[in-house]
């Protein structure tokens, strides 16, 4: 267990329902090309960070193995259902001819995700999160630049000084404080992992999940 994250002891996915055809767009609404890479500045030099595709899938096997296998104490499993139909999604980051890097950012709407690496991207992948000199540790606010898009602009990294790392092992389940900047480095690979949003505070209750030490 760390600051910004957690190992949840929740049950492995079935290799058959993740050998099924998760990046089908026709399943699951992703965009072929995905999100143009940008270039950014890091340790002085310009880089080009991964393609980020994502997509809610409508996977019948993968939906109906997340309602029923994973355990949400203070949910009925009416509401757990609707919430997995909601904010269940297929992701994928592309390290392949760029820097490897998903570039720093906070998660839009959403403080927190369960996360399930079938293919972490590279034998190294690490995220870390950070904390901007000019801005709180936390940024919760719909309107606030950092929740809604990536830390583009040139310097980004000038100004972050690094709190923590993790290195994830597939086929576990994390929890990612998503309030708190972060990036993903050394991805030399296709990173693929199921992830379902927690968009408050209080959702982490709802589901009996840990909170983070954000003083």
């Amino acid at each position: 267990m760390g600051r910004f994250y957690h190992l949840i002891d929740y049950p492995k996915i079935p290799n058959n329902i993740l050998s099924l055809d998760m990046f089908n767009p026709r399943v699951h609404g992703i965009q072929p090309d995905g999100i143009t890479p940008k270039r950014i500045v890091k340790d002085n030099e310009q880089i080009t960070v991964v393609k980020y595709v994502i997509g809610r899938t409508n996977n019948p096997a993968l939906l109906d193995w997340l309602k029923h296998n994973l355990n949400v104490p203070n949910m009925t499993p009416a509401q757990w259902s609707i919430y997995v139909q909601r904010w269940a999604r297929v992701r994928y980051s592309d390290g392949s001819k760029t820097d490897g890097v998903f570039s720093p950012h906070t998660d839009y709407q959403c403080c927190a995700a369960l996360m399930y690496f079938w293919d972490t991207g590279g034998d190294n992948v690490i995220t870390s999160w950070y904390k901007h000199e000019d801005n709180p540790l936390v940024h919760e606010s719909k309107s606030d630049p950092f929740k809604a898009w990536p830390l583009h602009h040139g310097g980004a990294y000038s100004k972050l000084t690094k709190l923590e790392s993790v290195q994830a092992i597939p086929n576990q389940w994390y929890l990612y404080c998503g309030s708190v900047i972060h990036d993903v480095q050394n991805i030399t690979g296709v990173r693929k992992y199921v992830s379902i949003s927690i968009p408050t505070v209080e959702d982490l209750d709802r589901l009996g999940l840990p909170q983070f030490d954000l003083s």
